[in-house]
């Protein structure tokens, strides 16, 4: 498969999850690293997030990588939502929910490292990101205006907090696989967020 790269990246990458998996770090990730240019060389978008969605879980079990990790992540996230804008939103809403659930687990642990970093305005943008970004499309449409058609499109979540109401505090709640989190938004625009617990 010399010449087709793509084939040569996918095979790189079952090899990279079974090392993975092995306990085999060192290999899983120079394997990823390999998996990665031959995705590049191809020009396979899918092919790189993949690569890059598995480099940060690699660096994600290392504290001391969270940075590393959050890099991963990040490219995963951003080739997610190039994606996503080509996704058709049907009437049952099912093709934009499957391709939500299929990035669940990256946007996850981006949203846990963020917190921990004590990002918490970028957390919220992801925790956005992962569920359709209902919360800052529905800021949009208030700041836009009703009348305006893809508000969501130009007001970015920063935007919006720059303009919030001085009056107005919101909380949006991110319900994870390992956490929950509450985000609380302040008059002014601050952001905090909480992890929470049984207890709370």
């Amino acid at each position: 498969a010399e010449d087709e790269p793509t084939t040569r990246g996918a095979a790189l990458e079952v090899l990279t999850h079974i090392a993975y998996r092995k306990g085999d770090t060192d290999v899983a990730k120079k394997l990823a690293a390999d998996a990665l240019k031959a995705y590049q060389q191809a020009g396979s978008l899918s092919g790189i997030q993949s690569c890059h969605r598995t480099l940060g879980l690699i660096a994600s079990k290392d504290p001391e990588q969270s940075e590393l990790a959050i890099s991963h992540f990040e490219v995963t996230l951003q080739i997610s939502e190039l994606q996503r804008q080509q996704v058709e939103l049907n009437e049952s809403g099912a093709d934009r929910a499957g391709f939500f659930a299929r990035h669940a687990y990256t946007n996850e642990r981006l949203n846990d490292l963020l917190v921990e970093k004590g990002d918490v305005s970028r957390a919220l943008e992801v925790a956005e990101m992962a569920k359709a970004r209902s919360f800052q499309d529905l800021l949009a449409q208030n700041l836009a205006g009703e009348d305006s058609e893809d508000a969501s499109e130009f007001v970015t979540l920063d935007e919006a907090l720059e303009q919030w109401p001085d009056q107005t505090c919101a909380v949006e709640f991110f319900i994870g696989s390992r956490y929950a989190y509450a985000f609380c938004v302040f008059p002014g625009g601050d952001v905090s967020a909480h992890r929470l617990s049984d207890s709370d």
